[in-house]
């Protein structure tokens, strides 16, 4: 075959025609993918004041079927106060090389879809929809967004990543601002080409990288922006220029009021400490103001809060609304308290300052100078910080400024879940066993949240269905809940379980399982362990929280009875991880007690072996027999 030439290459280019990427043979390179990016351009021209004109360009390729549906629909998001988007150009390439040209009709301007409790009014998304999409076919945009009236003036910062879900041909981001403004740059987990240019008083920085592969989801991976290549870019100095921005951006919301001094001193009669009163100030404010927004406002839209009074007026908010609410009343008793810039559900890297935040709480400075962390977003929580902004990076805003900082990890005791089992074995097989769980941290939040969800009717049905789950006929009665809105109390659950012919008579022998082997009834361990099923591991395994499950039960024998075998003892370590199980006589029948614990957020290598190696171990205790003989000695 001939070589075309090179000016050729770039007419068919223009026209669409693939001259080097026939789709075909794409499929073939990539056989895991359902599409693939063949070119993603993105270009910043920066002004002194922070406002920018951005422009993108983006091809990407059909390789199968399930690949049509992502590819089918393409959106920007813009605030209709200071933003602009423009689409400069949208068009299919089929199959066999002929361009279709998107109508203005699959063009569309939207108000944002509502979002959980969000529905932001003024906030629009340009959705351009592709028609007649097929395997082979191409979709090409080049979109202009222009940003004015940046959160923090004159600077400019921006993270993205080198990877997806499908994989890259080619990629690149180029920044264009005045010499005056120093920019810094790092790419993370990976390399970068960067070309720096300078021109009539404006410098330009130009990063390329090649082939990128794609990200093949595993369950319950880190998510994918602590495991890519990440670029970073930023002109801000310093964090403490970011923490002094935010504090002077926060303060004039602080004010209290008549009615704000009204409700400290309801909510806070009667408690006897200045820890009582910021306990009761936290549960209140995250009880009682609700997590809602309906629009951006202001210049500094998605970062500035509304006042401390507006908050209460409404009774709702969004994060950053609810912390400065919870600030402003902290301060009123003394309490030395601080608006918080957090990246929750993502651990970012942090050498480069920026403001690439997504969620707002609150931080109190202890007399030793260190944090308190507390988050009044979260409504259920009886933590402070929960297991969602833990081990995340965190910026306490002060007029001194900070620098960034990790928020703390709970240990696994802060996390835990005690079950005890009192049972009694009947001669007949059958079994009754009076049972207790007492869940803190992860799991009274999650089995708040989770019993809440449903009516009060069916809370009962919902532990008789884990009673059947593993006691043949298992059934249970006298289920006591507490008030599920009352932070002030864990969630104690208690009921009697029953469940007949659990044991197995042979001649004089009567074998059974206790109930409480094995964490049959944390459910919630299994679950948050679930990724750890597969033999190896791309990604690491990442756990919400440390964790601990302690299982406590006495048996009371049949009369006449005596033991012959036990489950054996289990004593078992690994990197982030321990087991342990006993089975002893004790007066009047047996003690059994079992004790899983975590005591690490990441598992890789020899660790995640490890952890695999316990959760099959503790699989294993679940068909532990104690062996009874009648009248034996």
């Amino acid at each position: 075959m001939r070589p075309i030439l090179p000016w050729l290459a770039i007419a068919l280019t223009a026209l669409g025609l693939r001259a080097d990427t026939d789709w075909k043979a794409l499929a073939a390179r990539f056989p895991q993918a359902m599409a693939v990016v063949e070119d993603s351009r993105e270009t910043f021209d920066v002004k002194a004041d922070g406002n920018y004109l951005s422009t993108t360009h983006y091809r990407a390729t059909i390789l199968q079927e399930p690949g049509i549906g992502p590819l089918s629909k393409y959106g920007d998001s813009y605030y209709e106060k200071y933003d602009q988007v423009l689409v400069k150009r949208a068009v299919v390439i089929g199959p066999d090389g002929r361009v279709t040209a998107v109508g203005q009709d699959n063009i569309k301007d939207l108000p944002m879809p509502a979002h959980g409790p969000f529905y932001l009014q003024n906030v629009r998304l340009v959705l351009i929809s592709f028609p007649q999409l097929q395997v082979g076919s191409t979709v090409e945009v080049d979109t202009e967004v222009r940003r004015n009236a940046p959160p923090m003036d004159h600077t400019f910062s921006l993270l993205e990543s080198f990877q997806g879900e499908q994989p890259v041909l080619r990629q690149s981001y180029s920044v264009t601002l005045p010499a005056a403004m120093p920019l810094a740059w790092k790419v993370y987990r990976g390399q970068a080409d960067c070309a720096r240019t300078e021109r009539d008083g404006s410098v330009t920085y130009q990063w390329q990288v090649g082939e990128q592969p794609q990200v093949i989801p595993e369950p319950s991976m880190p998510p994918i922006q602590e495991v890519t290549p990440m670029l970073a870019i930023s002109t801000i100095p310093k964090w403490q220029d970011v923490s002094r921005w935010y504090y002077n951006l926060s303060k004039d919301g602080q004010t209290m009021t008549p009615d704000l001094e009204r409700l400290v001193a309801q909510v806070t009669a009667g408690k006897a400490t200045q820890e009582a009163k910021i306990q009761a100030l936290y549960f209140w404010s995250s009880r009682n103001i609700r997590y809602v927004e309906t629009a951006f406002t202001g210049e500094k839209a998605g970062f500035k809060p509304v006042s401390a009074e507006q908050t209460w007026q409404r009774k709702y908010g969004v994060c950053r609304d609810k912390a400065q609410f919870l600030v402003t009343l902290l301060r009123s008793i003394g309490v030395d308290a601080y608006n918080v810039l957090i990246t929750a559900g993502v651990r970012r890297d942090v050498d480069l300052p920026g403001i690439q935040f997504n969620h707002a709480i609150v931080a109190i400075r202890r007399a030793d100078r260190s944090f308190t962390f507390l988050d009044p977003t979260a409504e259920d929580s009886r933590q402070y910080l929960p297991y969602s902004d833990q081990y995340k990076f965190a910026l306490v805003c002060t007029p001194e400024g900070e620098d960034i900082q990790s928020t703390p990890v709970a240990p696994p005791g802060d996390n835990r879940m005690d079950i005890s089992l009192d049972t009694t074995l009947g001669a007949d097989g059958g079994l009754e066993a009076k049972v207790v769980m007492e869940p803190t941290g992860i799991y009274d939040l999650v089995f708040r949240q989770y019993l809440n969800s449903m009516p009060p009717a069916q809370r009962e049905h919902f532990f008789t269905t884990l009673a059947g789950r593993f006691l043949s006929g298992g059934s249970i009665k006298d289920l006591v809940l507490p008030d599920l809105d009352d932070l002030n109390a864990s969630v104690r659950m208690s009921f009697t379980l029953s469940a007949p012919d659990q044991g197995t008579r042979a001649g004089d022998y009567l074998v059974f399982t206790t109930p409480g082997q094995g964490g049959r009834l944390d459910l919630l361990l299994g679950s948050l362990l679930s990724g750890a099923t597969a033999a190896e591991r791309h990604y690491p395994l990442m756990l919400e929280a440390e964790v601990e499950s302690r299982i406590h039960e006495t048996i009371k024998l049949p009369s006449g009875y005596t033991v012959r075998s036990l489950p054996a003892p289990v004593d078992l370590k690994e990197a982030g991880a321990a087991l342990t199980r006993t089975c002893a006589a004790a007066p009047g029948g047996l003690a059994y007690d079992e004790v899983f614990s975590t005591s690490d957020l990441y598992y890789s290598g020899s660790a995640y072996q490890g952890l695999r190696r316990l959760l099959e171990e503790r699989g294993r205790l679940r068909d532990g027999k104690v062996i009874l003989m009648r009248g034996g000695k």
